[in-house]
């Protein structure tokens, strides 16, 4: 998996753990981890992990677990 992650709008010392989610079937999620991020920059993700099949999509955030506006 390769991607971005991007956040903004926050004070330079803000520091989050972004959680990943992957999708397997409609409705169902799986957290994959978090990633750290402090202040507003963009982190770039690549991830290789053995998976028992390939997931619909990949999600971050899917249980609210970090508020957004």
């Amino acid at each position: 998996m390769t991607g971005t992650i991007t956040q903004s709008e926050v004070p330079e010392q803000f520091a989050v753990l972004m959680p990943i989610y992957l999708n397997f079937d409609k409705g169902s999620f799986s957290k994959l981890g978090d990633v750290a991020i402090v202040g507003s920059t963009t982190k770039n993700i690549d991830v290789e992990i053995s998976l028992p099949k390939a997931p619909r999509s990949v999600t971050i955030n899917a249980m609210h677990d970090v508020l957004a506006r």
